[in-house]
């Protein structure tokens, strides 16, 4: 396969696995072995490139679903006047659980935040001692390997939830 023949192929392989295929799926949408989606899903480049795409899809979708947000609850606190009782419990309920989920969603970003800076505080601190000759902290067992392509740090699958 010519260079650009290959580089096409896994942009459309990236893409495919990007939108959820299963790895078989994917090689024969794409007319290529499984056995080549397998290697190509243990190249760093590769997997990094299927988050791009991934991400890139769900920015799309976001964009999407906020465009349509405010009319959406607009039509559920419409339903909540309505004289059938199923009706109004359902639309309470969906505001409610949608409330809640996003103040959680909220109350994540933010420790998800506070750790970042935690973390990057440690690897200044990390860093200047490695520079100094210093001992890093105890206990690196690797723990920053790299993990892509839904792999867990081992290189078995990670769990689904």
């Amino acid at each position: 396969m010519s260079g650009q023949g290959k580089h096409a192929a896994d942009d459309a392989l990236a893409l495919a696995i990007a939108q959820g295929a299963a790895p078989e799926a994917a090689a024969k949408a794409v007319n290529v072995s499984a056995r080549t989606v397998f290697r190509r899903l243990k190249e760093p480049a590769f997997c990094a490139r299927v988050a791009e795409i991934r991400a890139e899809i769900v920015s799309q979708v976001t964009g999407m679903l906020a465009s349509v947000g405010p009319e959406a609850v607009s039509t559920l606190r419409t339903l909540l006047q309505e004289e059938d009782g199923k009706v109004r419990h359902a639309a309470s309920k969906t505001l409610l659980d949608h409330f809640f989920r996003s103040q959680e969603y909220g109350g994540l970003v933010e420790t998800l935040r506070a750790l970042r800076r935690e973390l990057d505080e440690v690897k200044c601190r990390v860093g200047s001692n490695s520079q100094t000759g210093g001992e890093a902290t105890p206990g690196g067992t690797g723990s920053d390997e790299a993990v892509s392509c839904g792999q867990s740090p081992r290189g078995s699958p990670a769990p689904r939830r």
